[in-house]
């Protein structure tokens, strides 16, 4: 495969078009009207198709592409056994083909740019949604509504949207283009873990607009990785200049102002939005700890190709119900679902490689393996059936480490 030519501008386009209309979202995600929902597979079978052409690459079989080829079959075969219904295997299996794609053609350190410059605009537009949620609520009403496969309905503007129930709350939780809070909260944060391990320079102005719009998300889960990201970063980045020792502060000051303000008032709305939860025995920390017994038990049982998506919501509830340890039918895990959905051999394929993301960045072990970890939390909060996950596995199979990059330098180079 041909490198890009540094005369030459990389085209990013292609990535904020997948990022816009990826089945994360709420209007092409959880749209109630599916004619949306095929918005997402068009266009991400057009971008597997054609991106190789538009950029001047050539396909080359090389680890990346075995990969993708096992994960392809093995998911293939287990809906063929399993019965999956056309849709729904088509959709997993265009996102498996859509991150190959990315990482096939795009150098990591573009994929982080358009990564990091969509969040950052994303979090802008939901911090201004929510200063007009709580001045001005009507503006709401001039723009389209949506209903999800929830029931729940939304006013969308495409850049942002904001659910109608939540305007009647004293706490407006701000969800940008997704489908809820929680799965905005942990784009923000793999947004967070781009711009303080993945870049020679830390931009403090999008810092700052990611923790805003990740504090009024009041997610239980976004907040746990943050805080095991800024352990991760006080413990292993060094002090080098002026600049990066305020940044550690600026880190470190929010987060206690975060722990103070939430934990301080054990009676407030925002306590028992974001830890109440926890202590709730039919809530977060059962959904989260049955989330991976069962599905690991599913598994187990069905090693081969696992027990489909069209079966995952009936094998939940029987294994919950033969327990005995008050555990609920919930499958909250983005990586024990494909253990439980296709199988060991394609559970394991994407384990490794997710693994191997961290560990080939060049970085001490300790942040290697507090990164891992903190990723694995944010996956216990929400299941993405999306590209996003499988970009870390595709990535994850290169053989060389990877070097923090400047982004001066690659503005300099994209467009």
């Amino acid at each position: 495969m041909n490198d890009v030519s540094l005369n030459k501008k990389v085209p990013l386009w292609p990535l904020w078009v997948l990022f816009f209309t990826s089945t994360d979202t709420l209007l092409f995600g959880t749209n109630a009207n599916e004619i949306f929902l095929y918005v997402p597979r068009i266009i991400g079978l057009c971008i597997f198709l054609f991106l190789p052409f538009f950029l001047h690459k050539t396909l080359m079989i090389n680890r990346k592409t075995i990969i993708a080829f096992i994960l392809v079959v093995i998911a293939t075969f287990s809906a063929f056994v399993n019965k999956m219904e056309f849709p729904t295997i088509v959709s997993r299996i265009i996102s498996i083909l859509v991150a190959y794609s990315i990482a096939m053609y795009y150098e990591h350190k573009y994929y982080v740019a358009a990564f990091c410059k969509f969040i950052y605009f994303i979090a802008t537009v939901a911090i201004i949604t929510e200063a007009f949620a709580y001045i001005y609520p009507a503006i709401f009403n001039l723009f389209p509504t949506v209903t999800n496969t929830a029931d729940y309905s939304f006013s969308a503007f495409f850049i942002g949207s904001m659910r109608y129930d939540f305007l009647s709350n004293q706490l407006i939780r701000a969800e940008g283009i997704f489908w809820e809070p929680g799965a905005f909260s942990i784009y923000i944060d793999i947004a967070l873990m781009y711009e303080l391990f993945f870049k020679e320079t830390i931009n403090t102005k999008r810092i700052i607009v990611y923790l805003v719009a990740l504090v009024l998300t009041f997610s239980t889960t976004g907040y746990i990785g943050f805080f095991s990201m800024v352990l991760v970063y006080i413990l292993t980045k060094k002090t080098i200049n002026n600049k990066q020792f305020i940044n550690k502060f600026v880190l470190c000051f929010v987060m206690l102002i975060l722990i103070v303000g939430v934990i301080g008032f054990e009676n407030s709305s925002v306590y028992e939005m974001v830890f109440g939860k926890i202590e709730n025995t039919e809530s977060t920390a059962v959904t989260r700890y049955s989330s991976i017994v069962n599905g690991l038990e599913i598994a187990l049982n069905n090693p081969l190709l696992g027990v489909g998506s069209n079966k995952i919501r009936e094998s939940i509830i029987q294994y919950s119900s033969n327990s005995s340890f008050g555990r609920n039918p919930m499958l909250t895990n983005t990586c024990v679902m494909q253990f439980a959905t296709f199988g060991m051999i394609f559970g394991i394929i994407y384990l490794v490689n997710t693994v191997k993301y961290f560990t080939k960045q060049n970085w001490n072990w300790l942040c290697r393996i507090g990164l891992l970890v903190t990723l694995m939390l944010l996956y216990c909060g929400e299941t993405f059936y999306s590209f996003l996950p499988f970009i870390f596995v595709f990535y994850g199979s290169d053989n060389i480490k990877r070097e923090g990059a400047d982004e001066n330098c690659i503005n300099q180079f994209t467009s």
